[in-house]
């Protein structure tokens, strides 16, 4: 199986504070209200299920599955990452003794109404970043066009997210972006250090384990 990342251990194995939730949890759970309620429900199923002690969920990427095992702490349970491609990689979360759910739920704290889909915010993924967080002034240069219309989120040394408040906004920011990528890959100077997407909300077969839904 694949090893936590250090900073994934370490939130992990730490005991969380109910309802304390984590500014990337925070952050996260705004852009993508419909993975967070997601999770949060198949968690719930499995804590209220006797008959079942853990559930694979279906691969998702690095963002998702460090966002999955840091709530699964809030939970009271521990998560692993199994798996050796990267975009397969999934999560499998288990119960102990004294996992319970949280009093108050990341998704109660960050959207108190259900979010039709066109409120929840949207979000720009930076990926393969190859140096952390010293790219902070090139990643918001690359948006300056956007100044005061996005918050940057670092997941982890690799991973980072602008978050919007306005969809329409971000999507013409990640047009601009990935045309930017393509003069930059036609030019002399080769490819600049990071590529982008926009940040999926919803996992394809999140509910599905690799046991047909019986657990192991």
């Amino acid at each position: 199986s694949a090893a936590l990342p250090a900073t994934i251990a370490r939130v992990a194995d730490r005991g969380v504070v109910d309802g304390q939730y984590s500014p990337l949890l925070r952050d996260v759970a705004r852009a993508s209200p419909l993975f967070v309620r997601d999770c949060e429900q198949v968690l719930g199923a499995l804590l209220a299920t006797a008959a079942r002690s853990q559930h694979r969920f279906a691969p998702m990427d690095a963002v998702q599955r460090q966002v999955l095992i840091e709530l699964a702490a809030h939970y009271g349970c521990h998560a692993a990452v199994v798996g050796h491609e990267s975009d397969q990689c999934c999560v499998v979360v288990s119960k102990r003794p004294t996992s319970r759910a949280p009093r108050v739920l990341l998704s109660a704290v960050v959207w108190p109404r259900v979010p039709a889909s066109d409120k929840a915010l949207s979000a720009i993924l930076f990926y393969d970043l190859p140096g952390g967080v010293y790219l902070t002034k090139q990643l918001l240069s690359s948006l300056r066009n956007y100044a005061n219309e996005f918050k940057l989120a670092w997941i982890n040394d690799n991973h980072a997210m602008a978050i919007f408040s306005d969809r329409k906004r971000c999507a013409a920011a990640l047009a601009e972006l990935q045309q930017e990528e393509t003069s930059a890959a036609a030019a002399s100077d080769g490819r600049r250090p990071f590529k982008v997407r926009m940040y999926d909300d919803r996992v394809p077969g999140l509910y599905a384990d690799g046991t047909g839904g019986v657990g192991v």
